[in-house]
């Protein structure tokens, strides 16, 4: 489940895997947009209502893609922006096998609507303009890959079911960056997999113009940068999500 907010008509969008619902602010119902059969995997209004959704397509020759799309506010197509493998087995499989810790593709707007995009199997992120969803900007950066630990393996196959038929595929190299987001001053905040001190994990930072400006520690599953306040993403022992609040002090080398 994901949350975004439509700025222009003052709506929280909630994503799910098969539609998009909309709220008022105090919580008051509004409406539904289904997605029409199609599962995904990530969702998102822009300011303006438009709805972008990363969507999981059951190829038969390529086998299965994430592929991003927008659409508009009620739903209809607009236009494809990318393509990636998804980490799962291809349809008909006689096992099912996860790729996982394997890249996957991931997306976040700028204070323009523009869409940032990334598939972390190389360090690049694209962004497309908000008025005709193509591509006018790249980021690149060069890194140290980070070795998949064997702890994480073992964590990893405890959550299989018995008998479930469900096999893990790992790689030897986690992917470039794991997700990232903006600050409300147009700063991309790129989160890798190195960690620091504290369950810390090293973000990469980059002004509002593509380039690299250094590098933080931050709790990990950033949800964004506002008036120096930092939000993330957290769970307790029940399972139970909520929102933190971190003070943001910035130190110029």
């Amino acid at each position: 489940m994901t949350l975004s907010l439509n700025r222009a008509a003052d709506e929280l969008a909630v994503h799910q895997p098969y539609r998009m619902t909309f709220f008022k602010p105090d919580g008051t119902f509004l409406r539904d947009v289904s997605y029409k059969g199609a599962s995904t995997v990530l969702g998102r209004v822009d300011s303006r209502g438009h709805i972008y959704l990363i969507e999981l397509v059951m190829g038969d020759q390529d086998g299965p893609r994430f592929v991003t799309k927008k659409f508009g506010p009620d739903g209809s197509f607009l236009a494809e922006l990318s393509g990636s493998p998804a980490p799962i087995s291809p349809k008909g499989a006689t096992r099912i096998k996860v790729h996982t810790l394997m890249p996957a593709s991931y997306f976040h707007f700028d204070q323009a609507d523009n869409v940032v995009y990334g598939y972390p199997q190389t360090y690049d992120l694209m962004l497309f303009r908000a008025s005709d969803a193509k591509p006018f900007k790249k980021i690149t950066l060069s890194y140290d890959p980070v070795e998949v630990a064997s702890e994480e393996k073992k964590e990893l196959e405890k959550e299989i079911p018995p008998g479930s038929g469900i096999e893990f595929d790992f790689p030897k190299y986690h992917p470039a960056y794991s997700r990232f987001f903006l600050s409300d001053l147009g700063h991309l905040f790129v989160q890798t997999y190195e960690k620091a001190d504290g369950g810390r994990f090293i973000h990469d930072i980059f002004d509002a113009e593509g380039r690299f400006i250094g590098r933080m520690p931050l709790k990990p599953s950033g949800v964004g940068i506002l008036k120096g306040k930092y939000y993330a993403l957290e769970e307790d022992e029940d399972g139970y999500q909520y929102v933190k609040r971190y003070a943001v002090t910035w130190k110029v080398r």
